[in-house]
This record gives C-alpha cells, sequence and structure tokens, in this order.
C-alpha cells in the first residue's frame, strides 16, 4: 500500500520547492568603487528606470551587455554593448529605456 502525503504537507513541500523572487530585484545599482578621485556604479536592470543628477559634474556611461536607448528633456540616443556616452553636466535627468543593459556610471 502507497500512502501520499496530506494535501497541506504536499504544500508546504512545495512552497520549500519553489524559487520565490520579486521581479524588481533583477534591477539594481551597486556601488563598486568610492573614491576622492572619481566613482563607479554598476546598473543592472531589465526594465526602464530613470536618473536625476545634481548637475554639478559630467559622468560616463558605459554599456557593458545589453541595449537601449537614452531618453532626455531634448531627444533620445541609441546605445548598445561596447558604447561609452559622455552625458553632459546641463543634463540633470534622463531614462534609459531597455529590454536589459548592464552598465557601468563614473563620475566624480
Amino acid at each position: 500500500m502507497i500512502n501520499f502525503p496530506s494535501d497541506s504537507e504536499y504544500e508546504k513541500y512545495l512552497e520549500e520547492l519553489v524559487i520565490r523572487y520579486d521581479k524588481q530585484s533583477l534591477n539594481y545599482t551597486q556601488r563598486l568603487l568610492r573614491s576622492r578621485y572619481f566613482n563607479v556604479d554598476l546598473f543592472n536592470y531589465r526594465t526602464e528606470f530613470g536618473l536625476e543628477f545634481n548637475g554639478e559634474h559630467f559622468h560616463t556611461f558605459s554599456i557593458l551587455a545589453g541595449d537601449g536607448e537614452l531618453i532626455y528633456e531634448k531627444g533620445t540616443l541609441p546605445v548598445e554593448r561596447g558604447e561609452t556616452v559622455l552625458v553632459p553636466r546641463t543634463i540633470k535627468r534622463y531614462r534609459v529605456k531597455t529590454g536589459g543593459v548592464k552598465a557601468l556610471r563614473t563620475f566624480l
């Protein structure tokens, strides 16, 4: 005779097997370096995201993987793996429209 577990025991077992994740956790910014000379952040996003700055300095945005579009007040700029964009200090905010991008932002 085979004894199957009760429904509640089976449900508990399934809950332990299922990997739960929040889609937002796939989108993150990580500080890689902070120094008095320059700073580097890693961006890993699978959805559109926005950036805002105080406008004191320029920064670079280097695409390591994926592609997207930088959308700012006066237009858009397509970007892809291997490209680096110099963002002047006069651009205080922009959005990156993407289905997946990994990028480095370097700033003072």
